[in-house]
């Protein structure tokens, strides 16, 4: 089921963070570490395993932490991160939460069966 956000700046954490923290640890990180204000942007989290992900959010009344599992794939981040928080965008957003590796962006191929008739 394809996850819907508000349309603000969507912020990925380059390093992986302590998968213990709630909302408001994350939110120091997002302000101490990254630089971010988590009530105007999205920020993402990944674990050390890369197969999770936290999205904080702010909906207008309140914050809200999105959990994602990923079953069989893993998030990719930066071998060799340049930059300690990178901006997506919601098509690289939407690769993210699938497992999609965001930076070789590249469109999914949909098979056709006619040929093989």
């Amino acid at each position: 089921m394809p996850l819907s956000f508000p349309s603000k700046p969507i912020w990925l954490a380059a390093h992986p963070v302590d998968f213990r923290k709630s909302i408001d640890g994350l939110c120091v990180v997002a302000i101490e570490e990254l630089g971010r204000k988590p009530m105007d942007e999205i920020i993402l989290f990944a674990n050390k395993r890369r197969d999770r992900v936290k999205i904080l959010l702010w909906d207008g009344g309140g914050f809200v932490l999105v959990y994602k599992r990923l079953d069989k794939r893993k998030i990719t981040l930066p071998k060799e991160p340049v930059n300690d928080k990178y901006l997506l965008d919601s098509r690289e957003l939407e690769w993210l939460l699938q497992g999609v590796d965001w930076l070789l962006p590249r469109e999914n191929t949909s098979v056709s069966y006619a040929s093989f008739y």
